[in-house]
């Protein structure tokens, strides 16, 4: 498998001050993999809270300061419609930054060279943004966030390396403003598919 695919981090300056955290965050999902190796688990099959929970957990190891499911004021999305009690999935504050985050998560599957991939994960994507958009923002960025796990049938194996470079090529093709990805060398089988890692991916809104 190309090096690049074992975990790397791509951000924009304008969010440079995530990098950091985004590389904990790999080294945080590596950390969980090796503890579990016996049982053949992994973090990023479980869901969004689960995968929000990862991320926070890197934020608290750097330093910073994570807060999940808080309630808050938020816009309808229709004009001079009253605001509504809702829940903001993640608050962060990173060396004195302050973020506010809705997160997506999405299982793509990776089985097939699908054109549809990119089109996917950005609309996932955009559904973060369009929710955290609705968002109060007390003096905080804003932040759209899409947990992406890549999967491919067991009956691909011998092609896992091959097909997971095309949904690598993929995912790095959505417009955003960070993303970061981890695919550890421990390869991970869950029933019968094969789940080999978790990409993130970030756009400020």
């Amino acid at each position: 498998m190309p090096a690049r695919h074992e975990g790397g981090v791509n951000c924009s300056k304008s969010l440079g001050i995530l990098r950091p955290l985004l590389k904990e965050w790999i080294s945080t999902n590596v950390d969980i993999v090796g503890r579990w190796a016996g049982a053949g688990d992994f973090p990023w099959w479980y869901g969004e809270r689960a995968a929000i929970s990862v991320l926070a957990g890197a934020a608290w190891r750097t330093g910073a300061l994570a807060f999940e499911e808080f309630g808050d004021d938020k816009k309808s999305g229709k004009k001079l419609q009253p605001l509504y009690h809702g829940r903001v999935d993640l608050y962060l504050n990173v060396r004195g930054e302050h973020f506010i985050a809705e997160t997506k998560y999405c299982q793509s599957s990776a089985t097939f060279e699908s054109p549809s991939t990119t089109a996917k994960l950005s609309a996932g994507l955009q559904g973060a943004c369009e929710d955290v958009d609705k968002c109060q923002r007390h003096a905080q960025r804003k932040l759209g966030i899409l947990f992406a796990t890549p999967y491919i049938a067991k009956s691909q194996k011998t092609r896992a390396d091959e097909l997971l470079n095309t949904w690598f090529t993929a995912m790095r093709s959505v417009k955003c403003s960070c993303s970061a990805w981890v695919f550890p060398e421990l390869r991970c089988d869950w029933v019968q598919d094969i789940w080999p890692g978790a990409a993130v991916l970030i756009r400020e809104v």
